[in-house]
């Protein structure tokens, strides 16, 4: 009840299943719901699994096809398709926005979806980090520390960890 969503989700597990107390599906089906309205990724699942074989609630394909959706757009149940990633997050940053700046350079970081660029990393998550995202700012000290994509400095490394520890 005081909104943690994995205590929510896995509550309503448990009363699905009888694990540690009398089963119940619509008491389930409740606490899905609590943890789905919290947005727990998990609980979407379990609620289209509830609706599509009637567990707890009147089967309801209609609202199953609804929970899949949405899993779908958030890449749940779907191929991985590491270049496509690559490009929207290219687009985004394209766009200037934040996220899709650390997220590209994540990608050349690591290579996904493309090759590793170490100093295109570098200038991506310091772009992001300058604008306060708490990823890009941990990720830029890792690169000042490894020395990769940029010269090795111990001391930028520290300064942008402990900004990132400041902010998250």
């Amino acid at each position: 009840e005081n909104k943690s969503i994995i205590g929510q989700f896995y509550l309503g597990y448990c009363y699905e299943n009888g694990i540690g107390i009398e089963k119940n599906e619509k008491r389930a089906v409740c606490w899905y719901k609590k943890a789905n309205n919290n947005d727990n990724t998990t609980a979407k699942l379990y609620l289209a699994n509830c609706y599509r074989l009637g567990k707890g609630v009147k089967k309801d394909e209609i609202k199953a096809f609804k929970y899949y959706k949405i899993l779908a757009k958030h890449g749940i149940g779907v191929e991985k398709n590491e270049r496509r990633a690559f490009e929207l997050f290219k687009k985004s940053a394209g766009q200037g926005y934040i996220d899709g700046i650390f997220r590209l350079g994540y990608c050349y970081d690591k290579g996904v979806g493309t090759s590793i660029d170490k100093v295109k990393a570098f200038e991506l998550y310091e772009r992001a980090a300058k604008k306060g995202n708490l990823g890009a700012q941990n990720n830029l000290g890792h690169l000042y520390e490894k020395g990769e994509g940029i010269e090795k400095n111990f001391k930028e490394a520290i300064r942008w960890y402990e900004k990132a520890a400041d902010n998250g």
